[in-house]
């Protein structure tokens, strides 16, 4: 006599076999495990079986998973709310891409294929080109202004030492040439930790950008108590950069040294040698301690976990991090060519490409 129960679920009217009582079955309404009660347990009270006939037509009845959670088969859309299938990518309403909601639905290893995530980072930089580009435009505003004041620093030094030396009676004394070059030192300092702030800005906001269907110009300015940890991890990136490019650098100077001497040929090698090492110099940093930006903005880690976790996270898949920098070369490249306007529209896609990339490898290695 076969089995009538109802999913606890969705409330639908089942029925099955009775050699399968004590069996798990997926409800084929809704897709959930249910565990098909012995003929005592089950209801007597149906008045009609349901339409769709035994369980057994629509989904096979197996043993039971072994306390593994069932994987959902829809998802729901975050930015419309429409059910999609959960292997599809995109929303078929509106477009929406799915990757970060198929994940937290089912479980799934977030995909590191270069193409998927240029794919999700292209979307989501194109549905909010607009933000985006005012991004670097608020950073470029911040850079104008901070070398506007360093240029006005420069004048007002200079000015004081020729006054002083010149025009002004006595000649200036140490002292007085000390104060002056340490002013413009500090200003060049301020100025190099406000570049810093503004590429914690950006991936603040790219990051936020990445993960979510909207983003805040107000994402540009995360807490200021992070800049301290970020000041450092880059002063060590940028000497890393330095002792990178040193090769490079001795090499075209070596370069010019011999085409002053007329050795033009061995000379001109060296000096494409020196740049091309500089290049390289240049972008191996880059491959390894470009996600520390974005573990900075993303958690309040100290100094030493970051500088740590970074490059962990590059080196976890050293190709893609590889494959991020020569793009990201390859952006600025194509950014410039359009005098320099370009490079509103491809530094943003930068920021959003490597913050798609950090997400995704984060959720990967749960390291963030």
């Amino acid at each position: 006599m076969p089995i009538e129960f109802r999913c606890p679920n969705c409330e639908k009217k089942l029925r099955t076999a009775d050699e399968k009582a004590g069996k798990t079955a997926k409800c084929p309404q809704c897709g959930t495990p249910v565990v098909v009660p012995g003929a005592s347990q089950a209801e007597d009270d149906f008045d009609q079986f349901p339409a769709f006939g035994d369980i057994e037509d629509r989904a096979a009845v197996m043993p039971p998973p072994s306390g593994r959670s069932a994987v959902a088969t829809e998802v729901a859309c975050p930015m419309c709310g429409a059910m999609n299938d959960a292997r599809a990518t995109r929303c078929l309403s509106c477009g929406e891409d799915l990757g970060d909601a198929v994940v937290a639905a089912t479980g799934r290893t977030p995909s590191l294929r270069f193409g998927d995530i240029w794919e999700t980072a292209w979307g989501k930089w194109t549905a909010n080109l607009g933000l985006s580009v005012a991004s670097i435009l608020i950073a470029a505003a911040m850079v104008a202004v901070a070398y506007g004041l360093l240029v006005f620093l420069a004048v007002i030094g200079f000015g004081a030492v020729g006054f002083a030396g010149a025009g002004g009676g006595n000649n200036p004394g140490p002292a007085f040439l000390v104060g002056i070059f340490a002013a413009m030192a500090f200003g060049y300092l301020a100025i190099l930790a406000l570049l810093i702030y503004i590429q914690l800005g950006l991936s603040n906001f790219s990051l936020n950008l990445a993960r979510h269907q909207q983003g805040s110009l107000g994402d540009m300015f995360p807490p200021i108590h992070k800049l301290p940890a970020i000041l450092i991890c880059m002063f060590v990136v940028y000497l890393a950069v330095f002792v990178a490019m040193l090769p490079g650098l001795a090499a075209q100077v070596g370069g010019q040294a011999m085409m002053m001497n007329d050795n033009n040929a061995v000379g001109l090698l060296l000096v494409l040698l020196g740049y091309g090492l500089q290049m390289a110099g240049a972008v191996v940093p880059m491959v390894f301690f470009w996600p520390i930006p974005y573990l900075i903005a993303d958690r309040r880690s100290g100094l030493f976990a970051s500088l740590v976790d970074g490059p962990k996270l590059a080196i976890y898949d050293w190709k893609l991090s590889l494959l991020l920098a020569v793009v990201n070369v390859g952006l600025s490249f194509l950014g410039s060519l359009a005098c320099g306007v370009g490079l509103l529209f491809t530094y943003s896609l930068s920021f959003l490409l490597f913050a798609v990339a950090y997400d995704r490898l984060a959720k990967r290695t749960r390291i963030a």
